[in-house]
């Protein structure tokens, strides 16, 4: 019995940290010296004249802006649940307000934008990593994989794509063909008015006990629904958000063993050394 209970002290633990986790590259210990060795291309000399004397500090350079990069947007992932838990709905602002369902609406587009665009980020780095000549719109997974790159970085790579395979294919129907969740299920109609209708500052009277059309004979109010409704977003969003996290942990520390020996033959070549 003892051991069951530990168990499922462990499971709670387990599902609080999955809550409550904070989104960050500096996990990885490659991210985080890779960070830190951007410092060294500052100096007297312009990134053309270190390109001709320091190969290796335009290596770090470049591959510091690329991390640098993927970490302030894997970051920003820690403001979606921080949105969705807002309280001051709706919202007003001088240029009108902004209603229940809006706002959940503007924090699942933020949500898919920047969940699916850690991928595209995270190709970047795999690209710089290797010195791979491409133009930014040739960066895809299909294309590297015809470029002869480690199986086991193409494996963390396609493994990060298809997490968000769902992601993109709701992100392309909500931006290409206008299609939108139904939020509230059969009571989706009424939430959508009601929320319009209570940030123009006109809530119908029965704001708080709205006749549902899922359970007939039944009542709710908008904000206890609405709120039902951020907080199930939340709880998919931190799922997904941690698959794509352990995923692009995985791909960052996957380049580890092909950035050192490359730095190091630049660094070889270098007339400044590490000074």
């Amino acid at each position: 019995m003892k051991v069951r209970d530990d168990e499922e002290q462990l499971d709670e633990d387990e599902d609080e940290d999955n809550r409550t986790r904070q989104y960050t590259i500096e996990r990885s210990g490659f991210a985080c010296r890779v960070l830190e060795m951007g410092i060294i291309a500052y100096g007297a000399h312009t990134y053309e004249e270190l390109k001709t004397i320091a190969p290796d500090r335009v290596y770090a350079f470049d591959m510091n802006v690329r991390m640098e990069r993927l970490r302030r947007h894997v970051a920003s992932l820690n403001d979606i649940p921080k949105m969705l838990a807002f309280e001051g709905l709706p919202i007003t602002s001088p240029n009108g307000n902004l209603g229940r369902i809006a706002w959940i609406e503007v924090c699942i587009d933020l949500a898919l934008a920047r969940l699916t665009s850690v991928r595209d980020i995270a190709l970047f780095l795999v690209v710089e990593t290797f010195e791979l000549d491409l133009k930014p719109h040739q960066v895809s997974f299909n294309k590297l994989q015809g470029l002869g790159l480690p199986e086991a970085v193409l494996d963390d790579v396609k493994a990060l794509a298809d997490v968000a395979i769902d992601l993109r294919g709701e992100r392309n129907r909500r931006v290409h063909r206008g299609e939108m969740r139904k939020h509230g299920g059969a009571d989706h109609v009424m939430i959508q008015s009601a929320s319009v209708w209570e940030a123009m500052g006109m809530p119908p009277g029965n704001i708080d006990a709205l006749p549902s059309a899922e359970n007939h004979g039944e009542t709710y109010s908008l904000s206890v629904r609405c709120r039902a409704i951020a907080d199930e977003l939340n709880v998919e969003f931190r799922e997904v958000a941690n698959e794509v996290m352990d995923a692009t942990i995985r791909v960052i520390d996957s380049l580890s063993e092909h950035f050192e020996p490359r730095w190091k033959e630049k660094l070889s070549r270098s007339k400044l050394g590490l000074s």
